[in-house]
């Protein structure tokens, strides 16, 4: 199952309803990982658009 994780020791799984896509960046001040919120809600030109934003924003590597 995605986007679950346990409780109870490992017994239940518990579900969620938003997705938020952490992608990591490699730039000038280190590993900076940008992240797209309810992602569940966007399509994949969207995200891909959101993602490439995001990752602009970072200070690129040398």
């Amino acid at each position: 199952m995605f986007n679950t994780t346990t409780a109870n020791s490992g017994t239940e799984l518990v579900y969620y309803d938003s997705v938020n896509l952490g992608i990591a960046v490699d730039s000038r001040k280190g590993l900076m990982v940008p992240v797209v919120r309810n992602a569940q809600t966007k399509g994949v030109d969207e995200i891909a658009a959101a993602v490439d934003d995001l990752a602009g924003r970072c200070v690129p590597a040398a």
